[in-house]
């Protein structure tokens, strides 16, 4: 009895177990971070090392599909199912919606949050709750910059998403932040979040800005820094400090004690930008110097990059072709939680995969969106239902609802749609994407 007094104490002493022996869960979500960019997925332009060490030590996933819209990409995240269910305008979510945070705060977790929420719901409840704390997050530092405000430079708090903005903190008023990147404010939140629940379960989800435009400095701002638009030399050195983010999580995990109990997952809302100060940016690929690929259904813009580390549980510098969507990721979550998965959800759990278990599924993965850049699909998908395309994804093939079919693993740019009759392989892959598709969109409910 001694002896377990004494393992026991050793345990909370250095953080070894959370509470009860759940497994940790933080969830990093990049902005705009097409997969071009990182090295681990062929990309050459940038130096990602964190990432590159992450992709080593876990499983990339090369086949893991958002929306071309950040928005859509976090509401179609956070609860699971398809945004024709529940996505109705651009930036908002309803309340009462469950979302990862609500199913595992219900099995026993903390939650926390910082960074882009996106989801609208600002306004304080009955209870007093605002934004993500509406949507069952415990703790939270996030930027009001979706929030109609943020036009001049002149005063505190009306910068943009970086310099010189407004945070909201647990539910309290505005914060100006205007002597540090917002981005340090998001690590330092996180960092003593960390800390203070070692020794409990908990799910964090940083959502971070980087690389979303504006494209602006990371360490000190100069003159023009503070404005709507950027510069895109500032680009590569974004990017870095994303990097240095999740190095910086991953050391103080380690530090902590708990790294080897916390399931670590890196992913994008969707591809990089292309239009204002991104209109030129090209980034070294295979080869090739690409465009990014947001606001497009298309595989630069919704095929994102998906890291994913449980130590002693993926296979090290190991990868998987298997098509898989950000529904996915809550039904995943609750699995390893060990807590029950609610019917009603279009994801299925990624843990067979993840261990080694299971090589592939036959679940293609889901996105929708438009071909021509415009942003209005999005904003008013119900209005604007006529113009959406459909797309569903396998390990190979990309069928869109207007009968085009890619071939995505030969031409992953997809710069040519196979015909039918080309071949018997492809027909099928026609035949089979199409039935899949026409089954989800006719499985209840469709707002649109």
């Amino acid at each position: 009895m001694k002896r377990l007094i004494q393992l026991l104490a050793a345990c909370i002493v250095f953080g070894q177990a959370p509470a009860e022996g759940k497994l940790n869960i933080i969830l990093f979500l990049a902005d705009d971070l097409g997969f071009e960019t990182l090295a681990a997925y062929g990309g050459s332009s940038y130096l990602t090392p964190h990432l590159d060490r992450l992709a080593k030590d876990g499983m990339r996933f090369d086949s893991c599909i958002a929306t071309p819209m950040c928005a859509t990409s976090r509401a179609m995240l956070l609860t699971g199912k398809h945004n024709f269910r529940n996505y109705r305008r651009w930036a908002h979510l309803d309340p009462a919606e469950p979302t990862i945070a609500t199913h595992l705060r219900a099995a026993g977790y903390t939650t926390g949050m910082a960074g882009k929420w996106h989801l609208g719901s600002w306004e304080p409840d009955e209870q007093g709750r605002r934004g993500p704390a509406r949507f069952g997050f415990d703790h939270y530092l996030s930027c009001m910059v979706d929030r109609e405000n943020i036009k001049s430079r002149e005063a505190p708090g009306s910068g943009n998403a970086y310099w010189n903005t407004s945070l909201i903190r647990n539910n309290r008023g505005e914060e100006p932040l205007s002597d540090i990147h917002s981005e340090q404010a998001y690590l330092d939140f996180t960092r003593a979040f960390l800390r203070e629940n070692r020794d409990r379960p908990f799910f964090f989800h940083y959502a971070s800005y980087l690389a979303h435009r504006p494209f602006v400095r990371v360490a000190e701002p100069g003159p023009d820094d503070f404005n709507e638009h950027g510069n895109i030399k500032n680009f590569p050195a974004m990017i870095i400090r994303l990097d240095a983010i999740v190095g910086a999580l991953r050391a103080e995990l380690d530090a902590l004690g708990i790294g080897d109990n916390t399931l670590f997952v890196f992913t994008s809302d969707n591809g990089s930008d292309n239009v204002r100060e991104a209109s030129s940016l090209r980034s070294a690929w295979r080869g090739k110097k690409i465009r990014g690929g947001k606001y497009h259904v298309s595989e630069t813009g919704t095929t994102v990059p998906c890291l994913m580390l449980w130590q002693g549980k993926t296979a090290p510098s190991s990868s998987t072709r298997t098509a898989v969507d950000f529904t996915d990721f809550l039904p995943t979550f609750l699995d390893v939680a060990g807590a029950g998965v609610p019917a009603g959800l279009d994801g299925q759990s990624l843990l067979p995969v993840l261990t080694g278990e299971q090589a592939t599924r036959s679940k293609p993965a889901f996105t929708w969106g438009s071909l021509d850049g415009s942003n209005r699909v999005y904003h008013d998908p119900l209005r604007h239902r006529a113009s959406i395309l459909h797309a569903v994804r396998d390990e190979r093939w990309r069928y869109l609802s207007d009968g085009s079919l890619f071939d995505v693993a030969a031409d992953p740019l997809m710069r040519q749609s196979v015909d039918a009759g080309i071949s018997p392989e492809a027909d099928a892959a026609r035949t089979r994407l199409r039935n899949a598709l026409e089954k989800l969109r006719d499985s209840p409910s469709i707002l649109w």
